[in-house]
């Protein structure tokens, strides 16, 4: 799938007057004048003024200030960010020239983002330090990687929304099947599929040379975001960096991208799960708030704030509480079947990267699901494993490059409890 959001001022309607309500209902409950607001927020009466009165479009990071400086809660920043940001434009989808699988229905950037986002403040700084670390018109690479379902690609949709209004030449969002099919890394055709995207008319039967010299010039310039959604290795990312490098690429993956930082001087963000509180917000925002408590809190701890995880839970409890009462979380967010959506759950998504692995760093995660997916060093790796310490070291940092485990501090790997949960389900098969 593919979409664009040209920012056109005809394209964009007046601010719904619910937000303006909204915000007046806001500032007078916190019991400040506009100026006052204004000061504690950074933002001028006059904006503030014409906000109240549905004069103006409010860009995201003056909702976000706002939202801050009157101390909403989650629920209601949700509430004051959809009604604010309800002018967002329809974003067309446009069919390529190839043949690949595409969505040809009309799509809203909006519509990409989960409709639970919890926190991510943290991350969605890193993400705009490295965007501003980026030189002006020479391109920008970013890359946010981390597990199966920690929220990769909510992250980058939701960053999207909070600065579109930095890229008028438009945001282009390029899922990993769309963009190169479900086989291996092919020529020129992903470069081909894009480059028409973005409105360049190239053939895909020209030299690699021939055809990127005019797109390279064409494209140097635009301020333009791209998304690379679920990019499954460096490779796929080479493959379409020669023709779109000048344009700044926001890359999820579930694979670190530690060579691309080291050639081409990404930045590279490992996105974490929720923090305890962000988790619990979740789970209530899923439908498991008052009256489920003791559950509620259950799913909290042993989904360990993995948010897919969380979600697949919260929403399963609802119909089969006693199982998830009684259970083992881990292990039941880990049966396809649980949501009776088999080969989209949890396990599946883990097993794809599984299959991946080299044989003796698959043998090694099985090894360590086998002794309780207990913290170990690579001494204690090599031992127990019956390698030596180098190969220990090697398969370790493997596992850590597919962020199936992670290196703590001196020395110490672990892995998170779903990837343990995964793991454990390997063992007993």
């Amino acid at each position: 799938m593919m979409f664009e959001t040209p920012l056109g001022a005809s394209l964009l309607p007046e601010t719904n007057g619910q937000a303006a309500l909204l915000l007046r209902h806001f500032r007078s409950r916190a019991g400040l004048t506009q100026e006052e607001l204004a000061d504690v927020s950074g933002i001028s009466v006059r904006c503030i003024r014409d906000l109240e009165r549905g004069k103006t479009r409010p860009r995201p990071s003056t909702l976000r200030k706002i939202a801050d400086s009157l101390s909403l809660d989650e629920q209601e920043q949700r509430e004051f960010f959809i009604k604010g940001m309800n002018h967002l434009p329809k974003l067309p989808v446009r069919l390529g020239e190839v043949n690949m699988p595409m969505n040809a229905e009309p799509a809203e950037i909006s519509s990409l983002e989960s409709r639970s986002f919890i926190g991510r403040k943290v991350e969605l700084e890193a993400v705009s330090r490295a965007f501003q670390r980026g030189a002006a018109g020479d391109g920008n690479l970013i890359f946010l990687v981390g597990m199966p379902g920690v929220g990769k690609t909510a992250l980058a949709v939701r960053w999207a929304l909070e600065n579109y209004e930095r890229f008028p030449g438009g945001v282009y969002f390029f899922d990993s099947p769309t963009a190169w099919g479900p086989g291996p890394v092919e020529g020129e055709r992903p470069l081909v599929l894009m480059l028409r995207a973005l409105g360049i008319p190239v053939g895909g039967d020209e030299g690699c040379s021939a055809m990127l010299a005019a797109p390279r010039e064409e494209l140097r310039g635009r301020r333009t975001l791209v998304i690379l959604d679920d990019v499954p290795s460096a490779a796929h990312v080479r493959s379409v960096l020669s023709g779109i490098s000048s344009l700044t690429l926001l890359v999820t993956s579930r694979r670190r991208m530690d060579g691309l930082v080291a050639t081409h001087g990404a930045s590279q963000i490992v996105a974490p799960v929720l923090q305890d509180g962000e988790a619990a917000q979740l789970v209530a925002m899923m439908g498991l708030g008052e009256g489920h408590g003791d559950l509620a809190e259950r799913i909290s701890q042993g989904c360990a704030g993995h948010p897919l995880a969380l979600r697949i839970a919260s929403v399963a409890s609802l119909q089969y509480p006693e199982l998830f009462r009684r259970g083992d979380i881990g292990k039941i967010v880990m049966r396809d079947d649980v949501m009776g959506d088999e080969g989209y759950g949890l396990r599946s998504r883990f097993q794809h990267e599984y299959r991946k692995l080299p044989a003796e760093a698959a043998k090694l995660f099985r090894y360590l699901a086998a002794n309780g997916g207990r913290p170990l060093t690579v001494d204690e790796a090599s031992a127990g494993f019956g390698v030596s310490e180098s190969e220990a070291a090697q398969n370790l940092s493997v596992l850590c490059s597919y962020n199936f485990v992670q290196r703590t501090g001196h020395g110490v790997y672990e892995s998170h409890r779903i990837a343990r949960a995964f793991a454990q389900t390997l063992v007993a098969t």
